[in-house]
């Protein structure tokens, strides 16, 4: 048994001999490693490697063929696992490669997708507004533009549609519409200066508006609708009638001052006298009365034997003059007795205005007719036809007398002169209102909409838009109380006049080319004062008339530090002198002196009732003094600070002073510090006040602009000035009345900014000749080139978008990719640079050797041509690689690409010309002996050329070279030529018009015929480059002045009204997004809709329209806030009918806290109390109410308020249980017994 267990064992065991047995000789231990080699077991080998070098019978050689071998089998096997793992990694790329592709098409079926989308509404949009075109061109016009943006600029038939509004000059445009009424608006009128509308309505109510369609204040207190709404010829009297029958007198601020009642039938017309102390009254009763401002009636008139047509004071003051709808003319004295009375022959009168110099009434009248009646002789002076005339439709005169514009129901306003010429704008579908209004100045029109909204359009013109600015520093900057013009002041002391687009209008020289540190207009905003060196204050007239020079000599013959006019003009105000400054009273030329400050007065400042001033001084202290001089306040600070600019408030009550170390400090009229604005990180340089006082603007040399309330938090921050910022100024836009701020600065700039940090306007460009100019394929965007190295790219209203800086001389050439989105400059630094629309340099092409003459993008946008100086033509890809070189045998002057892209013409020399194809060939070259070139393009087929000769003639060449026409184009040489793009709907074909310009600064156009068309100076100095819009309807030209000038070459584009209104949206099946629009209408309609479908869904909705509601008041103010009572109202509703009462009263009290004028909710409030079981709460509102007069505006079914509670009690579901339904039955009773006593 033990040899079986021993036999067992060695069985086991002989494996493990087989494979580990130990070596003993040299042979073993090879045989291993070459067993291990071939197991792959390099380890292995290895070791038995080093034991076989150990044998003293050991082969060297043998040993280190083995080890090599081990070496490349280790080696190989690296290789082979290196191949292995690219080859995964290859799998994988070509995987991920795979899923790229995969992501790329589906996000490219994905965009595609969207852009079939977006094309698609686009072509509906346009389906629509060519529907719509000659219904309703303002609608059509919107719904193209948006359609045409919506494309991308694609959609053509859209881009006619728009081009078809560029075209007509006299379109009028819907600015905004002002909703906020909740009934039909009756009547409706402009403030005198044309800034505030004022209407009123069928809701009982009259609302105060700016043009930018935001509710100023209300007007709460006739007992029927108003009919009849005026101002006060200051503007700060508001006057309203009712079919009430009565007058209420108001402060513009909403104060009801009295209440006039002199008729029992609605009021037809008011009037005030010239001198706002006397007012003029018409009814429907046919009576006149005549009361004075303190409530007192002066007069009432007998009955008229017709409707009275129209009412207004004589030339007189103490004469009346009346109009009745027969045609019968009265005048009246002040005590009713009449002076005169005539027929003025007019038959019946539909309509009619009294000019406001008196001299002319203007009348609609029967058989197609408008008569113009001179007051003065009492005859009819002229019969205008107005065929298909309705009824009742407007007339208004302009501020002038000069104008008067008809408001036709057919959509059309209809403006004429007193002589007859007649303009006609279109405004688009009328639907019958009665109602509407002109402005003063005859540019705006109101009319009323059936929706219960207001209509506010303007008659709009585009006028030619400069591009240009000052060339040093701006120390200061001023703007006309009127808000039209704006004066600046730069370090070498010229002086510019501008218009508030942007517009410079002149240029004046202050003497001796000192800095202009102060500028300041006349209260009258005809002339402006410049300081000067010397102690001397000049005064120019806008008409650049130079009007006087004032002293103040002083012992050093400082220069004038601050200047200001007192509010009636007659007094100046200077500091130019060591610790004092001056008063002038500039009729009489007599002087007083203000003294007592340390250092210089760096500013001065008139209250606005003229009877105080303020001086800051380099000693930090503000001083307020009456006009004798005495000290009134003195306001110290802490610090050692500098005193830089000073101001008073618009209503006097606060000084802002400006100080050195970067604060701001507001003072009360007796001296004490009321609040500091502090933020900037240097000196504030100016700072001023908003025209209402709610805001300050502080100006720093942090290059920044702070925009503060007026409790002095901070609003917003306006960095768009390179340098710091000298000048700050408010004003009211003179178009829309939005409130704008002007800035200007050491960049040379002045930027024209709105509320929200906007910049609208950029008064300020190149700083050297413009060279080269360049419209966008779009025509959306412009480009212009200057000796000053920059290129800047603008939007289409002249506003800067971009500066590329990068040239290091000046810049020859510009241009835009056929796509729009690159942009090439050449320069005579040798180089062309390709950038992007966003100021990114993509390639700078620098192997030319001479400056760029020529650069320009090939037809299909995908090469790059330029020319040099020298001789050299290169033609490079877009990715800057140079495809090939032509070489000329001449100066190069320009070259182009044929309108196919496949030829290339250059031009130069002693008048030579070569054409080669892009393939390097060349195909023909001609010497006609025109003398040097400076200009040469293909014509639109690619069969002619046009060149500009040094010598002011205008050559065409056809394909064989020959001239076809010599014209003396200039009288210098020619700098640019082209051809006009064809024009939609316009009279010529492409090819047919030709634009030049010339070292003669004039641009002109022609006719492929050689004759001139028309002509325009347009620079005083050379023109170096024009460029015509793509649509044709536009030329832009660069000149020596340093300007770009943008010039309606065919007719005059789009208006920037755009704005559709929330319903417009709901029709056209548009996106609207309330937060995105400055209209509070159209808020106001949005959470209409949800108010409206607040029955179907009552607690979603509900929450989403006072959600909006919310934003309407935060964003837009208090005077938005009845509005918020409504849902309140609703969900009250809502939780009455659900039987939850408790909840229906705290809804109820919500809304009358909001809006406790609204008291009809106090109907629903009593029929919650009484279901609630609160009959004591319920009782006193009854009593409290009880025989009151219903007012009709909120139901015409009650008679008075026990009515109105007694029905809601009946009209209540008789399934809705009441807490104690006996107390129902008794407040019934009660009522009855109210009403029966009665």
């Amino acid at each position: 048994m033990r040899s079986w267990y021993i036999f067992l064992l060695l069985l086991f065991l002989l494996p493990c001999f087989g494979h580990s047995q130990s070596c003993y000789d040299y042979q073993c231990v090879i045989r291993k490693v070459q067993r291990a080699l071939a197991e792959k077991d390099y380890q292995a080998a290895f070791d038995n490697l080093e034991s076989a070098a150990a044998y003293p019978e050991s082969q060297p050689v043998e040993i280190a063929q083995l080890r090599q071998q081990l070496f490349e089998s280790i080696q190989q096997e690296k290789e082979q696992a290196e191949s292995e793992r690219q080859r995964a990694e290859e799998a994988e790329s070509r995987v991920r490669s795979t899923l790229r592709i995969v992501r790329r098409e589906r996000d490219r079926s994905e965009l595609l997708r969207r852009e079939a989308e977006r094309d698609g509404e686009a072509n509906r949009l346009t389906a629509l507004a060519l529907e719509i075109q000659k219904e309703n061109p303002t609608i059509s016009a919107k719904l193209a533009n948006y359609a045409y943006l919506l494309s991308d600029r694609k959609n053509p038939l859209s881009a006619k549609i728009r081009r078809d509004q560029f075209q007509d000059m006299n379109t009028a445009f819907l600015v905004r519409h002002l909703i906020g009424h909740r009934n039909d608006v009756n009547a409706m009128t402009f403030s005198p200066d044309g800034q505030l509308i004022l209407t009123g309505g069928e809701d009982y109510t009259a609302k105060l508006w700016d043009r930018q369609g935001r509710i100023l204040q209300h007007f709460i207190g006739h007992k029927d609708m108003v009919t009849a709404v005026t101002f006060s010829p200051d503007g700060a009297l508001i006057l309203t009638g009712g079919m009430d029958g009565e007058l209420i007198l108001w402060h513009k601020d909403g104060t009801e001052m009295l209440r006039m009642k002199g008729h029992d039938d609605p009021i037809s017309f008011i009037v005030f006298s010239k001198d706002g102390h006397r007012i003029l009254c018409s009814s429907r009763d046919r009576t006149v009365s005549l009361w004075d401002t303190s409530g007192q009636q002066l007069m009432h008139t007998p009955e008229h034997s017709f409707y009275i047509a129209g009412i207004a004071f004589g030339q007189d003051p103490e004469t009346i003059l009346s109009v009745d709808i027969n045609g019968g003319f009265t005048i009246w004295d002040t005590s009713g007795q009449i002076i005169k009375y005539l027929n003025m022959g007019t038959g019946r009168i539909f309509g009619l205005d009294f000019s406001p110099d008196g001299h002319w009434i203007m009348a609609n009248c029967d058989e197609d007719r408008t008569i113009l009646w001179n007051l003065d002789k009492q005859l009819t002076e002229r019969i205008y036809i107005t065929p298909n005339k309705q009824d009742g439709e407007p007339l208004r005169f302009s501020a002038d007398s000069e104008h008067i514009l008809m408001l036709r129901f057919n959509g059309t306003v209809e403006q004429w002169d007193i002589w007859g010429d007649k303009k006609i704008y279109r405004l688009g579908e009328w639907k019958a209102r009665w109602t509407g209004t002109c402005s003063p100045d005859g540019k705006w029109v109101l009319k009323a909409n059936e929706d219960g909204s207001v209509g506010l359009w303007k008659l709009d013109k585009q006028q030619p838009m400069h591009l240009q600015g000052h060339q040093t520093p701006i120390f200061s900057a001023a703007v006309s109380s009127d808000g039209k013009y704006v004066v600046s002041g730069d370090a070498t002391g010229n002086i510019l006049l501008w218009d508030t687009h942007g517009n410079l209008l002149r240029t004046f020289r202050n003497e001796a080319g000192v800095e202009v540190q102060t500028l300041a207009f006349k209260p009258d905003s005809h002339s402006f004062v410049a300081g000067s060196i010397g102690g001397r204050v000049n005064e120019w007239n806008i008409d650049g008339q130079w009007l006087t020079t004032y002293s103040f000599p002083n012992e050093e013959q400082g220069e004038v530090w601050s200047v200001d006019f007192s509010p009636d003009g007659r007094q100046l105000l200077v500091a130019c002198m060591r610790q004092r400054a001056e008063l002038l009273r500039l009729d009489t030329r007599e002087r007083g002196t203000f003294s007592g400050h340390l250092f210089d007065v760096r500013s001065v400042a008139f209250s606005p009732d003229g009877n105080r001033v303020a001086l800051a001084g380099g000693d930090g202290v503000t001083r307020q003094y009456d006009l004798a001089g005495e000290l009134i306040a003195e306001s110290l600070i802490d610090s050692l600070s500098h005193a830089i600019t000073t101001t008073y408030s618009p209503d006097g009550q606060l000084v802002l002073t400006g100080y050195y170390d970067g604060y701001a400090i507001l003072w009360d009229r007796e001296g004490r510090a009321v609040d500091t604005l502090s933020g900037h990180r240097l000196a504030i340089w100016d700072a001023t006040f908003s025209p209402d006082g709610q805001w300050i603007a502080t100006a720093s040399l942090d290059r920044t602009v702070k925009i503060w309330d007026s409790k002095g938090e901070l609003q917003a921050t306006l960095e768009g000035h390179s340098d710091p910022v000298r000048a700050v100024e408010f004003f009211l836009d003179p178009d829309s009345g939005e409130l704008r701020l002007l800035t200007a600065g050491d960049d040379q700039i002045l930027k024209i900014w709105d509320m929200s940090g906007q910049e609208l306007v950029q008064m300020g460009g190149h700083q050297g000749n413009v060279n080269a100019v360049a419209f966008s394929p779009d025509g959306e965007q412009l480009l212009t080139g200057s000796e000053d190295g920059t290129v800047k790219l603008w939007d289409r209203n002249g506003i800067l978008l971009h500066t590329f800086d990068g040239h290091e001389r000046p810049v020859k050439f510009v241009a835009f990719s056929p796509e729009g989105n690159l942009i090439l400059s050449g320069s005579l630094d040798n180089t062309v640079k390709l950038w992007n629309t966003d100021g990114q340099l993509l390639h700078i092409l620098d192997q030319h050797e001479y400056g760029i003459k020529a650069a320009s993008f090939s037809p299909d946008g995908q090469q790059i041509l330029s020319g040099d100086g020298s001789d050299t033509l290169r033609l490079w890809t877009l990715d800057g690689a140079l495809i090939r070189s032509f070489a000329t045998p001449f100066s190069l002057s320009d070259a182009a690409f044929s309108p196919d892209g496949r030829r290339i013409v250059a031009a130069g020399g002693g008048g030579e010309a070569i054409i080669w194809n892009v393939e390097g060939k060349q195909l023909r070259s001609f010497a006609p002996r025109m003398g040097p070139l400076n200009t040469v393009e293909f014509s639109p087929d690619g069969q002619s050329l046009l060149l500009g000769g040094r010598n002011g003639h205008l050559y065409l060449l056809d394909d064989l070279g020959e001239v076809s026409w010599d014209l003396a184009a200039h009288e210098k040489e020619i700098k640019a030529a082209d051809f006009l793009p064809v024009c939609e709907n316009c009279p010529y074909q492409k090819g047919d018009l030709i634009v030049t310009a010339g070292r003669d600064g004039r641009v002109k156009l022609w006719d492929r015929r050689g004759n001139e068309l028309q002509s325009v100076q347009a620079h005083a100095l050379p023109v170096q480059d024009i460029a015509c819009s793509p649509d044709g309807q536009f030329i832009m030209s660069g000149s020596n002045d340093h300007t770009a000038v943008l010039w309606p070459a065919v007719a005059y584009f789009f208006s920037k009204y755009r704005e559709l209104t929330f319903a417009e949206h709901e029709a056209y099946g548009l996106p609207f997004d309330y937060r995105q629009t400055d209209n509070p209408g159209l808020i106001i309609e949005y959470a209409d809709k949800y108010l409206h479908n607040s029955i179907w869904n009552a607690p979603a909705e509900l929450d989403t329209a006072e959600m909006v509601l919310r934003y309407l008041v935060d964003r837009f103010g208090a005077n938005y806030q009845p509005y918020l009572a409504v849902p309140y109202q609703k969900a009250g509703d809502f939780h009455f009918v659900a039987g939850r009462f408790r909840d229906a009263i705290s809804m109820y009290n919500t809304a009358l806290q909001i809006d406790p004028e609204e008291e009809w909710v106090k109907v629903r409030l009593a029929t919650a109390l009484v279901y609630a079981g609160d009959w004591e709460s319920a009782k006193a509102i009854y009593d409290v109410w009880e025989g009151r007069e219903w007012p009709r505006r909120w139901s015409v079914n009650y008679h008075d308020w026990d009515q109105a509670f007694y029905d809601n009690l009946k009209k209540v579901s008789p399934e809705l249980k009441a807490k104690d339904p006996a107390l129902v039955q008794m407040a019934q009773s009660y009522l009855l017994g109210i009403m029966s006593e009665r």
